[in-house]
C-alpha cells in the first residue's frame, strides 16, 4: 500500500513538472511564468528527495542502535572492543543486504531522470562510514592496530560487497590522497541531489580510503 501510495504521489508530481513546462513554453504571460518560476523554486522533487534521505538516515541510524544495543547485552561474553565492532559490522552489512530489496521495490517507483538510487545509495554509505570511522578511530585510522586480521578482512569484505551492490568498482573512486567525509546533510544540498552519480562516488571514496 505504502508504495502504492507513493507511485501515485510521484505520479501527481510528474504531472505538474509537465505542466509547468508546459506553461513556460506555451503560455509565456509576465504573470504565469512569475507562478510557475517561483512554484518550481520551491523544488518539489528535491524535497522529495530529500525527504527520503531523511527518512533513510532515520533508519540507518536505527538499525546501528538495534545492534549496539544487543551487542552491550551480550557484553559479558566477550571484550568491549570485539562486542563494538561485531555490532558495526552486522548493523552495516545487514543496512548493504537491504540495497537489493529498496532497489527492487522502491526504485522503479521513481522515473529514471529522477536518479534517485544513487543518492539514496550515497546516504545509507555515509550512515555504515560514520560508524565504521568512529570504531577505527576517525579517518586517520588511530584505532586499526587493535582489529584482529579477520576484522581488517570483515571491514575490507563490506566495502567490496556494498560497492557492490551500488554498481560501482574500484575504478570508479576519485584520485585523491584523502576523501573528506560527505555527511547526509552534504548529500541533502541542491546541487548533491542534482550531481546524484559524483555523490555517491565521493561516499565510495571515503569508504576506500
Amino acid at each position: 500500500r505504502e508504495t502504492g501510495d507513493l507511485q501515485c504521489l510521484v505520479d501527481a508530481m510528474q504531472l505538474y513538472e509537465y505542466e509547468v513546462k508546459k506553461v513556460e513554453l506555451h503560455d509565456a504571460s509576465p504573470l504565469k511564468l512569475k507562478v510557475c518560476k517561483s512554484i518550481m523554486m520551491i523544488g518539489i522533487k528535491k524535497v522529495a528527495i530529500q525527504r527520503i534521505l531523511e527518512d533513510a538516515d532515520i533508519r540507518g541510524h536505527e538499525v546501528f542502535l538495534e545492534y549496539q544495543e544487543d551487542a552491550a547485552d551480550d557484553a559479558g561474553s566477550q571484550t568491549a572492543e570485539k562486542s563494538s565492532f561485531e555490532a558495526v559490522w552486522r548493523a552495516a552489512e545487514t543496512m548493504t543486504e537491504a540495497i537489493d530489496i529498496i532497489k527492487g521495490e522502491l526504485m522503479p517507483v521513481f522515473p529514471p531522470t529522477w536518479n534517485v538510487f544513487p543518492i539514496w545509495a550515497a546516504c545509507v554509505g555515509s550512515v555504515c562510514s560514520q560508524y565504521i570511522v568512529q570504531q577505527i578511530g576517525g579517518q586517520e585510522g588511530n584505532n586499526l592496530t587493535l582489529l584482529t586480521p579477520n576484522q581488517l578482512l570483515q571491514l575490507m569484505s563490506f566495502i567490496e560487497n556494498f560497492r557492490e551492490k551500488v554498481g560501482h568498482d574500484s575504478t570508479t573512486m576519485l584520485a585523491s590522497n584523502k576523501a573528506e567525509f560527505v555527511t547526509v546533510n552534504d548529500l541533502m544540498r541542491g546541487e548533491m541531489i542534482e550531481a546524484a552519480d559524483e555523490s555517491l562516488v565521493r561516499v565510495l571514496t571515503v569508504l576506500w580510503h
